[in-house]
């Protein structure tokens, strides 16, 4: 198991003060802001600085050696580098192979655990499918109610309803079984494919999504296509017209 952030840069995290440089004494003795400016201005220890100047030296040419060694120091450096550069770049790729076998093995548990829990659905079975809020009307249902007419290799499912067949296909978990087998393919109409929307509309009493209402006005009010309702060959409703009587409305 490894962070993101080792997968794709082949090291861990590095935050707060334990990823800097200085010793871990001196960060168990800081308490405040004031020790941490002080720890910094610190002067470098003698054996740092021996160690400093022994570096300092090793950099200075020998006379004596050859003007064009292959051993100086700057080529020992970028040979360094490099190999510092390859190790990083061999870790991450590495890490980014291990987290992608570790989310395939994940997917295919998840496929299991989805299989094992929610059956397959033959051919003709009723099913329900949940209607979101913002695809009907503040009287329509919930769900509607539809056969499965065609299920494919990857078990995705084509659902006719009332008004024709549903637009794209549903997966086992978008649908719930009904325990009575309500309706069968011959009745329902399966030669055209509306949207989940306009199947609700279609069998909605107030115009689906929306909520059809008029505000007419006058004694003959609601009587021509003027009114959405009369249009729409609706019955109004208590929200038309502050709820006057009209004579397209039950009384």
């Amino acid at each position: 198991m490894c962070s993101p952030f080792a997968a794709l840069l082949g090291s861990g995290t590095r935050t707060g003060l334990s990823s800097s440089s200085l010793l871990p004494e001196i960060l168990h003795r800081l308490q405040s802001e004031d020790d941490l400016l002080a720890a910094i201005a610190l002067p470098v220890p003698d054996e740092d600085a021996d160690r400093v100047t022994t570096a300092t030296d090793s950099s200075i040419p020998d006379p004596a050696s050859p003007p064009n060694s292959p051993t100086t120091s700057d080529e020992v450096t970028v040979n360094a580098q490099v190999e510092l550069v390859s190790s990083c770049q061999e870790a991450i790729q590495i890490q980014r192979k291990r987290a992608n076998e570790a989310q395939t093995m994940q997917a295919e548990r998840m496929v299991k655990r989805s299989k094992r829990i929610f059956a397959a659905i033959q051919v003709g079975g009723n099913v329900t499918i949940p209607i979101p809020h913002v695809d009907r009307g503040r009287t329509d249902p919930r769900n509607i109610i539809g056969v499965v007419t065609e299920c494919s290799d990857n078990d995705m499912y084509s659902i006719a309803v009332k008004g024709d067949t549903l637009s794209g296909k549903y997966s086992r978990n978008q649908t719930d079984v009904c325990a009575t087998k309500l309706y069968s393919a011959d009745d329902f109409n399966t030669e055209k494919t509306i949207s989940l929307r306009q199947a609700v509309q279609l069998d909605s009493n107030c115009g689906g999504h929306g909520y059809t209402k008029c505000n007419c006005a006058g004694s003959k009010r609601c009587q021509t296509n003027r009114c959405r309702c009369f249009k729409a060959k609706m019955q109004c409703n208590s929200r038309c017209h502050s709820t006057l009587p009209c004579t397209n409305k039950i009384s």
